[in-house]
């Protein structure tokens, strides 16, 4: 028994001695050492640390006494630092909802953190003439609006001066919006007639459009006796031209005809009846 009483009596004071040193480390503590003071001297008046024994113990886990790991450091009188600590989220996404939730008591975190149903809308399910518009979540939107004129793009509903919407070519979500073509003002024929020449041509609204003059035909003239047979021709305007004319008129004899000025505009020399 004697024995058993000093086993008992070396255990007590091993684990006294062990405490002794984690507690001199320890600024939350008054050493064991310190010796009372009188309470009449306010210069040697002493505050002891108060400390939470849970925590404490982390502390001193080189002793025996815990195992806290480094990511578990503690912050502001006894926060922990992080809510990753517990696979949680110390806050949720811009536009995303999630639970809260309250590890310790000082800490709070989300977790489940995910859009709300009113992010429904993207290009899958909102089309022209309407857009995913608003806030976003995940990709998707609050809202799907329509939009004319960016359905409409590419397409006017005025044009400039001397222009107009054509009939064809309208946008499909709103046929008052639409293609501009050139009236041409001032191009007045849709063909080139006979004894006429063209100036300029517009591609108008409807079709191609000139603007012709009469053609001088230079090098032709207009023969007072008629053409030499044979001659080349050119018409300017209303009048014929000649690439060569008669010096004199044609004298036929008595009973014939002068062919050359009766048909063909002088084409045929006479004829004897």
């Amino acid at each position: 028994m004697k024995h058993f009483g000093s086993l008992q009596a070396i255990s007590f004071f091993a684990v006294l001695f062990s405490l002794s040193e984690a507690f001199a480390d320890n600024p939350h503590f008054t050493p064991m050492s310190l010796s009372p003071s009188s309470f009449a001297s306010p210069s040697t008046v002493k505050t002891a640390g108060v400390y939470w024994m849970p925590d404490y113990i982390g502390r001193i886990g080189g002793y025996g006494y815990g195992n806290r790991t480094n990511d578990d450091e503690l912050i502001n009188g006894g926060k922990y630092a992080s809510c990753a600590n517990y696979g949680l989220a110390a806050s949720c996404p811009p536009q995303q909802n999630g639970t809260v939730v309250h590890p310790t008591p000082e800490l709070t975190c989300y977790k489940g953190c995910s859009c709300s149903d009113r992010y429904q809308y993207d290009a899958s399910n909102c089309k022209p003439p309407s857009y995913p518009s608003g806030a976003s979540c995940g990709g998707k939107y609050a809202d799907c609006i329509i939009n004319i004129p960016e359905a409409c793009l590419g397409y006017t509903q005025t044009c400039p001066d001397g222009w107009q919407l054509e009939d064809g070519g309208r946008c499909k979500y709103d046929n008052t919006y639409g293609t501009c073509c050139n009236k041409c003002d001032g191009f007045e024929e849709t063909e080139i007639k006979p004894g006429y020449i063209e100036t300029s041509r517009c591609d108008s609204c409807f079709g191609i459009r000139y603007k012709t003059t009469v053609n001088p035909c230079d090098g032709y003239f207009d023969c007072q006796y008629g053409a030499v047979a044979g001659s080349a021709v050119c018409q300017s305007g209303d009048v014929v031209k000649y690439k060569e004319c008669k010096k004199e008129p044609t004298v036929c004899p008595a009973e014939s005809w002068n062919l050359e000025s009766y048909w063909c505009n002088g084409a045929l020399k006479c004829w004897i009846k």
